[in-house]
């Protein structure tokens, strides 16, 4: 996988593509260090206990964006592209429930104790 670099002059596109390549890459990062802390809290009742990983979309995708990934058991997902290197985060079972994309920024704005602006 290529480093993805902002440099001076680049399109509106190349930007909009490596912002979403920094986003993805945080989320693989975060799931495995909550799989990680997870399993070293858990080991004992549960070695094959994943709260994160990631699946095929066969519903809510569109070309090139098909796989998921999946973070606490489903409740924050994002779609990542096909050719986006997941690395050792392991291969599960569909999981995501059902929240839209507001639900999940407004549930994560909440755990991280941010304020919300309600006007849309």
């Amino acid at each position: 996988m290529k480093i993805y670099e902002w440099k001076e002059g680049m399109t509106p596109e190349e930007s909009k593509n490596g912002a979403y390549w920094e986003r993805n890459l945080l989320a693989l990062q975060f799931a495995l260090f909550v799989n990680d802390v997870v399993r070293s809290a858990t080991e004992a009742i549960d070695s094959n206990y994943y709260p994160c990983g990631w699946y095929n979309d066969t519903d809510n995708n569109w070309d090139g964006w098909k796989r998921v990934i999946s973070i606490n058991n489903g409740t924050i997902t994002f779609h990542i592209p096909d050719d986006f290197d997941i690395g050792k985060l392991p291969q599960i079972e569909p999981n995501w429930d059902g929240h839209s994309t507001r639900q999940k920024w407004t549930m994560i704005m909440e755990n991280c104790g941010c304020a919300i602006d309600s006007e849309e």
